[in-house]
């Protein structure tokens, strides 16, 4: 009973620490991408109309090795990031 619980207690805490962690992308920026700020009008049916705001996105695209890895950014990360040239991010 005891080793029971230890073994279910050790490989919850495995993939609590795994799941946690953060990938590092390195590779070429490829792209740049950005969203404008919008208002998106929901229509549920009923009356009065909903609306949700969508915030401002920058996107960057990097190319590594294996694939392309499309990643949400800061304004100031996008707008120091240059096409062509080696970056390291951390995706959350």
């Amino acid at each position: 009973m005891r080793m029971i619980t230890l073994l279910i207690a050790l490989s919850a805490a495995i993939v609590f620490v795994t799941s946690c962690k953060r990938q590092v992308i390195r590779g070429v920026v490829i792209a740049k991408g950005e969203t404008e700020y919008a208002i998106e009008h929901i229509d549920k049916g009923v009356l009065p109309f909903e609306f949700r705001s969508v915030p401002r996105s920058f996107i960057l695209y990097v190319k590594d090795s294996v694939k392309t890895h499309r990643v949400k950014v800061n304004k100031e990360t996008f707008n120091h990031a240059i096409i062509g040239e080696q970056i390291r991010l951390k995706q959350q």
